[in-house]
């Protein structure tokens, strides 16, 4: 290359530089009202269209064409990102936005098509069993009453009574057995999907209602948002909504029932089927999923890895400017079964396959991370759940206590229904457990207060 176009190339540089750098500062602070200045996620949504990872809508296209040349590019990146550092109080103007893998990133709200994820998923479940709900019973019996009354006059009047007799016969109530399993094919997360417990739990879900559909497929269509720093910002996903990272690396994070509702949507949305969706159950107490489970719907549930203490981490901001805080050792599992003799839940767990866990740890663990669980449910149908059959006294008859009554007491609660310490108490309770197993001296528990013996 010769010197003069040496020096024509660098003289044109400079001036390109002066001219952007002009461009800047020729930006006027009220392009852009209080509620509407430039965000964080402004910067990353402008830099995912130039690459083509999301398609800006018109009223986006028209905010982020910041120069107003007609194009989204580069220039306009760059200066979105300046407007957001010098609105943030931040100098450096370089180096200030990078990305933790190099993977598509998918924002919260990132429309996919079709045509982009799941071209070939055309599976269409097996019919469903469906649930028959058996109407009451009535049965109409007419009697014939025939009343001869003979006076001392040569007459006789013959009287016809007709009395209804309607008897309604109510359904035998549905109790809950005192154990139950499902047959549920399992899936493991690894090798392909590291951090993906939760869509493998779905898969499972997913495929034991008949449809035929893999991890990794319901992995790419997943909301995912890859972290972010700005400045020494880190920006990542509200995980409860969307996947922090990528759940094919061991870096990944992990979700809860939310996202993995939109997923299933999703789903739904691309094979063309409108009768199931996932049903989300977040804050039913554990005793209420076993009625599912009973009722043969596995429920896809959130606890922690092999049940160990879970513990608060990583912390950051989210696009929309929340902060959030990572509860470590999060993990998804598909429950598909219970014994309440030997206080154990059976579940499908992505990481270990078929096991189970002590009942008491588990429901633990599960109330810990925030209850969070959901079924896969048909619209329109109505789930008759079993209940909890009350206790049977020695002579096999049904008990005169059940959950929910309210009841007078006045004496000694216990600390557990095998005893332990005790205190005096007095007056009004609800009961809120009552303890099948006969051979535990107290097993009625009268809310917060303690416990006592059935026969109190």
């Amino acid at each position: 290359m010769n010197n003069n176009l040496k020096k024509y190339i660098a003289g044109a540089a400079v001036l390109s530089v002066a001219a952007f750098s002009a461009f800047l500062n020729g930006i006027s602070a009220q392009a852009f009202s209080e509620e509407d200045k430039i965000k964080a996620s402004d910067v990353i949504k402008i830099r995912q269209s130039i690459i083509g990872s999301v398609i800006l809508t018109d009223d986006d296209y028209i905010r982020y064409d910041i120069n107003e040349d007609g194009v989204i590019n580069f220039r306009d990146f760059h200066a979105a990102r300046a407007l957001f550092l010098k609105d943030n109080e931040l100098s450096e103007l370089t180096g200030l936005i990078t990305t933790t893998e190099n993977s598509i990133i998918m924002p919260p709200g990132t429309v996919i098509t079709d045509e982009d994820i799941l071209p070939a998923v055309t599976s269409v479940p097996v019919t469903a069993p469906e649930t028959t709900v058996t109407s009451p019973v009535t049965t109409t019996v007419q009697t014939t009453t025939v009343t001869t009354t003979t006076t001392t006059m040569p007459i006789t009047t013959t009287e016809v009574t007709t009395t209804t007799v309607t008897t309604v016969t109510t359904p035998a109530v549905s109790y809950r057995p005192p154990s139950k399993r499902l047959d549920v094919d399992c899936i493991k997360q690894n090798p392909e999907l590291p951090t993906g417990c939760e869509v493998t739990s779905l898969t499972m879900l997913l495929n034991h209602y008949g449809f035929g559909v893999s991890k990794v497929q319901l992995a790419d269509i997943m909301p995912k948002f890859n972290f972010y720093y700005i400045g020494s910002e880190l920006f990542g996903a509200d995980f409860m909504t969307t996947f922090p990272g990528n759940p094919a690396s061991g870096s990944g994070y992990g979700c809860y029932t939310p996202c993995m509702v939109t997923t299933a949507e999703k789903y739904f949305n691309l094979i063309g089927n409108d009768e199931y969706y996932l049903e989300n159950l977040t804050g039913t107490d554990f005793d209420r999923l076993l009625s599912y489970v009973a009722a043969d719907k596995p429920v896809l549930i959130w606890a922690t890895i092999s049940m160990i203490e879970p513990y608060y981490t990583t912390t950051w901001t989210t696009p929309e400017g929340n902060r959030v805080t990572w509860y470590a050792n999060e993990h998804c599992l598909l429950l598909t079964g219970y014994d309440k003799n030997t206080g154990t839940v059976y579940v499908n767990d992505p990481l270990k396959g078929k096991t189970s866990y002590a009942m008491s740890v588990f429901k633990l663990r599960y109330n810990q991370m925030g209850k969070y669980a959901a079924v896969l449910s048909k619209k329109g149908e109505d789930v008759k759940l079993p209940e909890v059959e009350p206790p049977h006294n020695s002579s096999g008859e049904s008990a005169v206590h059940r959950v929910g009554d309210v009841v007078q007491y006045s004496g000694t609660v216990y600390y557990s229904s095998y005893g332990g310490s005790t205190a005096e108490v007095s007056g009004t309770f609800t009961i809120t457990e009552i303890v099948e197993d006969e051979s535990r001296p107290y097993r009625i528990r009268l809310g917060t207060a303690g416990w006592v013996p059935y026969n109190f």
